[in-house]
C-alpha cells in the first residue's frame, strides 16, 4: 500500500465518522510505522554544525587569505622578476666594514693624542689581556706609552680585528711600547660602536 491509498483510506474514515479504524487500515498504519527509516544515530556521532559566519568575518577570512597568497607567490617566483628570471645574488658592498673604520679612528686618536676622542669610542669597560679595567685608566696608559704608528693593514676576525701597523718615533722620544721603524700586530675588539678590547 503506498501513501496515497493510505491517505483515502483515512479521508474515507473520517468522513464516515467511525469509532474504531478498521482492520486494514489500522494493520497499514502499523506497517508504514514499522518499514519508515529513523534516523538512529547518537548525538555524539552527528557532524558538528557551525554557526553561520556573518560577513565581516567571511571579508576579513577571505583577504586575509589573497595577503598569504601573494606573499607566497611572491617568494616563490622571486619577487617582480617574474617566473623562470634566475635570482641574482648581491655583489659585497665596496662600503669600508664599520668596525675597521672605527679601529682607525682609534688608532688616528692615539696618534693625535686626542683623549676626547678615544673616550668618545671606547666602551667604559674594556678588556686587556685576562682582565676588565676602567677605560680611563687603560687609556692613560696608552697615552703615555705607546709610540706613533702607521696602520698597514686591518684584518677582521669576527668582532676582532688585527692591526698590523709600523711604530713611528714620537717628537720627545718618550714612547716605549714599539720600537721606531719596526711593524708589529695588535688585537682590537669592537662591540656596539664601541671599541672593547684594547691590548
Amino acid at each position: 500500500m503506498n501513501d496515497r491509498n493510505l491517505d483515502q483510506l483515512l479521508d474515507a474514515w473520517m468522513d464516515l465518522g467511525p469509532n474504531a479504524a478498521p482492520a486494514r487500515v489500522a494493520e497499514a498504519a502499523r506497517l508504514e510505522a514499522r518499514t519508515t527509516r529513523q534516523s538512529a544515530i547518537p548525538v555524539e556521532w552527528r557532524p558538528l554544525r557551525f554557526p553561520e559566519m556573518n560577513n565581516t568575518a567571511k571579508l576579513a577570512l577571505g583577504a586575509a587569505a589573497v595577503v598569504v597568497a601573494a606573499l607566497i607567490g611572491f617568494t616563490m617566483l622571486g619577487g617582480p622578476s617574474g617566473i623562470g628570471s634566475p635570482r641574482v645574488n648581491p655583489t659585497p658592498s665596496a662600503t669600508p666594514d664599520l668596525g675597521e673604520s672605527l679601529v682607525r679612528q682609534w688608532v688616528a686618536a692615539i696618534n693625535a693624542g686626542d683623549r676626547d676622542a678615544l673616550v668618545a669610542i671606547t666602551a667604559e669597560r674594556v678588556a686587556t689581556g685576562d682582565v676588565t679595567m676602567d677605560r680611563d685608566e687603560k687609556l692613560d696608559m696608552v697615552l703615555d706609552a705607546w709610540c706613533p704608528m702607521t696602520v698597514n693593514s686591518v684584518e677582521r676576525v669576527g668582532v676582532a680585528f688585527l692591526v698590523h701597523v709600523t711604530f713611528r718615533d714620537n717628537r720627545d722620544g718618550t714612547c716605549t711600547d714599539g720600537t721606531p721603524g719596526t711593524t708589529g700586530t695588535f688585537v682590537l675588539e669592537v662591540g656596539d660602536g664601541k671599541v672593547t678590547r684594547i691590548p
